[in-house]
């Protein structure tokens, strides 16, 4: 039996780092693996088969690194890396080869596309289509809102195609629900909005829809979804006293008190842009309408005056 000698290995590079690829045949990957990316080879007799590796989806924007070594008897010394445009093939590069019989060029991906190695004398040595990841820088995040109030996510999609779909989800009952969603427009920006229905932490899913030029891709965001609540704060008179739940206060504690909420509860409060993290360590307010009073330390840290409105959220 016939040993291939021919090889060739595709790499993917995140940042410094190049992962390899286990190599095996192409008959024997396409069989085994069941490879809807691998295309089929031509331009070599069958005793000259070239051994590739398997195929994997690069980032936008990264490159891609296809590693080889030609076999002696082969006697090449110059080859081409072509990707297809629009159904035409066009070279991007050509490569020498190294004295060990080694090459290794790389191609910037920005959409996903066929690739091909070719010789001017043995024709097509390596032929795939690499798929692209899409990406989305987000300009506008208001990861903080109030219950009833628009939330709003903006950016843009790259690859820069008009009329990708683009949408936000939140997983409840372990399956994905819809928030909103748009479709991208001149290079490739889109706005996304909805009403926040609830209060509580949201995690989000921003997901970008995939088409010819990329592959599905997503990413994680969180929200802050706050309820209001009449609120004062307390403090003064009460400097060094024990509070109700056994803490002694001081004029930097940041916590609350509140008549109900068990001692130790954790809470969001949100004013004017600023989100504080707090504690219930009391009991009161004791006047109608008010649901928490605020200690010293946390009204300075909101920039709270003597009452009024704030949000807040049970963590």
């Amino acid at each position: 039996m016939f040993l291939p000698t021919n090889k060739v290995r595709l790499t993917l590079l995140t940042g410094a780092c190049a992962a390899l690829a286990l190599a095996g045949s192409v008959t024997a990957l396409g069989s085994t693996l069941g490879n809807k990316d691998m295309d089929s080879k031509r331009g070599l007799p069958d005793d000259k088969t070239v051994v590739v590796s398997t195929v994997r989806v690069a980032t936008y924007g990264h490159p891609v690194k296809i590693e080889g070594k030609i076999a002696p008897e082969l006697k090449v010394e110059t080859l081409f890396l072509e990707r297809s445009i629009r159904g035409r093939w066009t070279s991007v590069k050509s490569i020498v080869v190294e004295r060990d019989l080694t090459y290794a060029p790389s191609l910037k991906m920005k959409r996903t596309t066929k690739v091909r190695i070719t010789s001017a004398t043995l024709g097509t040595l390596f032929q795939r289509t690499l798929k692209v990841r899409a990406a989305s820088r987000t300009k506008r995040v208001r990861l903080n809102s109030w219950v009833g109030k628009r939330v709003s996510v903006s950016g843009a999609v790259r690859p820069a195609t008009i009329g990708r779909e683009v949408s936000v989800t939140v997983k409840r009952n372990g399956r994905q629900h819809v928030l909103g969603k748009a479709k991208t427009k001149i290079g490739g920006k889109f706005h996304i909005t909805w009403t926040a229905r609830s209060s509580g932490t949201k995690r989000l899913r921003l997901r970008i829809h995939g088409d010819r030029s990329a592959v599905e891709s997503t990413r994680s965001l969180r929200l802050n979804v706050f309820a209001s609540a009449n609120a004062s704060y307390y403090g003064p008179g009460f400097i060094g006293s024990r509070t109700a739940c056994g803490q002694t206060m001081t004029s930097s504690s940041v916590h609350v008190a509140h008549r109900t909420l068990p001692c130790g509860t954790r809470l969001k409060f949100y004013l004017g842009g600023k989100v504080v993290d707090a504690v219930v360590k009391d009991r009161g307010p004791y006047v109608y309408g008010r649901l928490f009073d605020l200690s010293v330390g946390l009204k300075n840290k909101l920039g709270f005056g003597s009452t009024g409105v704030v949000g807040y959220l049970v963590k």
